[in-house]
């Protein structure tokens, strides 16, 4: 029996709740990690060069920028299942006439958030690589041409979604190509998630939204964890 996608939805939904709890939550790492990193930043202002903290005040920034993203990411995904779950219940199958015709405005919106945080993600860790190789700009090379391959690839994508045509090849060549920079830029985690993405993609079922929807919380989860470590 296939899986309905009203029934993917919450599932994904539940997933994502739990992800971002779990790892979000003050005690855990965003928590620690900002707090760490504050008191970086105030030693850093206290030396004798200015330029000194600089580094770590934008490494906190975009921390800040990404929880604020997945909160609002989450915060679209539980509003869509609730509408989905209460509107219009006097039809038969309203869930999932109502998650197969979601906005052009939710969907782009969605894809945006998601696009974003996978970005901002790739390129902290091309940074990473950056300052472990030693400012090496070689070792970057691949990396950032993949980075911008990505770039483009997202704009296509997110057009697609917009226009409501159906991003098939473009979310399978932005996972591709985000799956080839995580392979040579970080942990084996986040390269793992990656390639249930693109498998749940190329598989005729809404397993897709089981997995895609959790991703914001476990991929800026990954991503702080590296930029910290």
């Amino acid at each position: 029996m296939a899986l309905p996608l009203a029934k993917a939805d919450l599932i994904g939904t539940l997933l994502e709740t739990i992800c971002y709890g779990e790892r979000f939550m003050p005690s855990s790492i965003i928590g620690d990690e900002l707090i760490s990193c504050r008191r970086n930043v105030f030693r850093a202002l206290s030396q004798a060069s200015p330029r000194a903290g600089r580094p770590t005040i934008l490494l906190l920034s975009v921390a800040l920028m990404m929880l604020s993203l997945v909160t609002t990411h989450l915060a679209l995904q539980i509003n869509h299942t609730f509408q989905a779950l209460t509107d219009h219940m006097d039809l038969v199958n309203a869930p999932s006439t109502y998650s197969r015709t979601v906005s052009k405005r939710y969907s782009a919106a969605k894809a945006s958030i998601y696009t974003m945080l996978t970005l901002i993600c790739d390129a902290l860790m091309v940074y990473r690589v950056f300052v472990i190789h030693e400012h090496n700009w070689l070792a970057i090379a691949i990396p950032s041409v993949l980075l911008l391959a990505n770039t483009s690839m997202a704009v296509w994508y997110i057009w697609s979604v917009s226009q409501a045509v159906a991003p098939i090849v473009q979310i399978s060549s932005f996972y591709a190509i985000t799956l080839t920079l995580n392979l040579l830029c970080t942990a084996a985690i986040y390269s793992c998630v990656h390639i249930a993405l693109i498998v749940t993609n190329t598989m005729p079922t809404n397993g897709l939204w089981i997995v895609l929807d959790p991703m914001c919380p476990i991929i800026v989860s990954a991503a702080l964890r590296q930029l910290f470590a």
